[in-house]
């Protein structure tokens, strides 16, 4: 807050106060006796003592009625010096992630390793069924059969094939080295005379003396005598030692006469014949 100003007389008045000053310093000096250039010079002057800035007389003669001249402010002193630095705050918490970049372009593809060792070569697996086993064994001789349809099994001497060691020729029969399921097939050629007018004649293939498959044909369309072939087939599942055979019979009649007849070319044995033939395990 800025002081009240009373009312001023003129320059005379604020003069006073100078002169009463260089007055009292006048005296002081007389009484300590010092009479020094310098403290003389001093002497015209107010000591730091009364003010602590020292104030311009001709600024304050000019401007006598300056608050500033009136209250006794100084010229500014000299700037002090700078305070030291303070103490280095801590570490703020760590910011967001920033947004991911987009991926770089794709790196050259780099050389071709070396080949690794060769595995070792595993152990042979078991042998797969055997599928090739078969046989068919023919005859080269004229048989007779009895006129009463007496049933009596087909001979054989010879054997187109036989991949399994099947044919018996003591007992005229294949024996299964083999198991498995088996086509059977038995063929064979008649000569016929005499015939009844209900005469027959019948086939069989056989497994173990029992009759496995069964053909009849009567002998009606047969008068005056001739020859005449006729088939049985069957397909069954055999086991090791089953033995494969073929029976016939005919029923001419009284008189009658039946026989089977060797029949061939240069290539193939056809009848008598007796086939068996594995299929399947």
């Amino acid at each position: 807050m800025r002081p009240v100003h009373r009312p001023v007389l003129g320059p005379l008045p604020r003069r006073g106060k100078w002169i009463a000053g260089g007055a009292l310093a006048s005296l002081s000096l007389a009484i300590l006796g010092f009479s020094s250039p310098a403290l003389a010079t001093i002497a015209h002057e107010p000591t730091g003592a009364v003010s602590q800035a020292v104030l311009d007389p001709h600024h304050c003669r000019e401007n006598w009625h300056d608050d500033e001249c009136e209250n006794g402010a100084g010229v500014t002193g000299p700037t002090g010096p700078t305070g030291s630095t303070g103490a280095t705050g801590p570490t703020g918490p760590q910011g967001a992630t920033g947004a991911t970049g987009p991926a770089g372009p794709t790196g050259a593809t780099g050389a071709t390793g070396p080949a690794g060792p060769t595995g070792t070569t595993g152990a042979t697996g078991p042998a797969g069924p055997t599928i090739n086993v078969g046989a068919s064994i023919f005859s080269t001789t004229r048989q007779t059969f009895p006129p009463l349809g007496l049933a009596t099994a087909v001979t054989f001497d010879g054997a187109v094939y036989d991949t399994d060691s099947m044919f018996d020729p003591t007992t005229s029969t294949l024996v299964v080295k083999t198991p498995g399921r088996y086509l059977l097939k038995g063929r064979i050629m008649w000569e016929l005379s005499n015939l009844a007018v209900n005469g027959s004649r019948e086939l069989w293939i056989t497994v173990n003396g029992t009759n496995a498959a069964y053909d009849l044909s009567d002998t009606g369309d047969l008068a005056g005598g001739r020859e005449n072939s006729q088939e049985v087939s069957t397909i069954l599942p055999l086991s090791v030692g089953d033995r494969i055979g073929l029976k016939a019979a005919q029923a001419t009649g009284p008189g009658g006469i039946g026989a089977s007849v060797p029949a061939f070319n240069t290539t193939h044995r056809l009848a008598p014949q007796l086939q068996a033939e594995r299929l399947a395990p």
